[in-house]
């Protein structure tokens, strides 16, 4: 009877010592504000990043005129499901704290013939195949958007929820909700985005290259183009109208100066937007989308990220 008693002891003892073991090597599911730590440390050890991605667009076409909707559609866009689908095939290069560089390897829709973007400093450049179009206005290029400053957005200013994990382009990741339809992969082992859907885009990153040294030439434009200046484009001033009820005087410009047209707008959020306007409409989805919203409107006669 002792041997059975003592026998019985020792197999429960292993027992208990087997789970309490295999209990200790598991490792614990990390929760999203673990996730979210490392993303944060993720981006402030980044000092430089270059990395491939893939956007894909859709655009309600009656927000487009029909001659702007003929022209994409020749320019490589196709209608789908009722959407104008637009995609950007791109080739980044940032260098902290304000160089950044875009290659178009390839494009589809409204900005076919667009090669680069460039920011440097206080400067932002805009290559086309014949010209190039210099801007020196501050306020406009801080407004640019940025992957860094996306990132960096989307840890500050959204509700993040862990949804699961997952096996995405052969890499561990972890699946982010942001927003009701908005959601995030992962990396497990860098912490930075390998996919990002809504219900209008979907963006692809791959080809990660951190902290690798770039050379100073990615960050200067040719000088074999004609090359254009810009400023800041004249914003428009809605003067208060006097206690009298009399029509406010019309607002003045400086002289010699007329306002810029620009080959491509920037309008944020609350900036005026004019809804009948196709370029204001896409400035203002451009704006939107970079800071993780799906949709954007100018009904109001402002930019409206949705």
């Amino acid at each position: 009877m002792d041997n059975k008693k003592y026998n019985f002891i020792f197999i429960v003892f292993i027992g208990l010592f087997l789970i309490f073991f295999i209990s200790g090597c598991t490792v614990t599911e990390e929760n999203i504000d673990e996730v979210a730590a490392k993303m944060q440390d993720a981006y402030n050890n980044i000092n430089t990043i270059q990395f491939h991605q893939v956007q894909t667009f859709k655009i309600d076409p009656k927000e487009s005129s029909q001659e702007n909707l003929e022209d994409d559609l020749k320019r490589g866009a196709i209608l789908s499901e009722g959407y104008l689908i637009t995609k950007f095939v791109t080739d980044v290069y940032i260098e902290k704290p304000d160089k950044e560089k875009i290659d178009y390897s390839r494009t589809e829709g409204y900005m076919v013939d667009q090669i680069s973007k460039l920011i440097a400093g206080n400067e932002m450049y805009e290559e086309f195949s014949d010209r190039i179009y210099k801007f020196t206005c501050v306020e406009q290029i801080r407004k640019e958007p940025n992957f860094l400053k996306n990132l960096q957005d989307i840890l500050n200013k959204h509700k993040l929820e862990l949804v699961g994990t997952e096996t995405i382009f052969d890499r561990e990741a972890y699946k982010i909700k942001l927003e009701t339809d908005q959601f995030m992969w992962i990396d497990k082992e860098t912490y930075l985005p390998l996919k990002e859907v809504t219900n209008l885009y979907e963006i692809i990153y791959s080809n990660y290259r951190i902290n690798e040294d770039l050379s100073d030439s990615i960050f200067f434009p040719p000088s074999n183009k004609k090359l254009i200046e810009q400023g800041c484009p004249l914003e428009k001033k809605v003067s208060e109208a006097p206690e009298s009820g009399e029509e406010p005087p019309p607002a003045k410009t400086i002289p010699g100066e007329s306002p810029t047209t620009l080959p491509r707008k920037t309008i944020v959020e609350g900036e005026p937007c004019d809804a009948e306007s196709f370029n204001d409409g896409i400035a203002c989805y451009d704006y939107c989308i970079s800071i993780g919203k799906n949709a954007a409107s100018c009904g109001e006669g402002i930019c409206k990220c949705i």
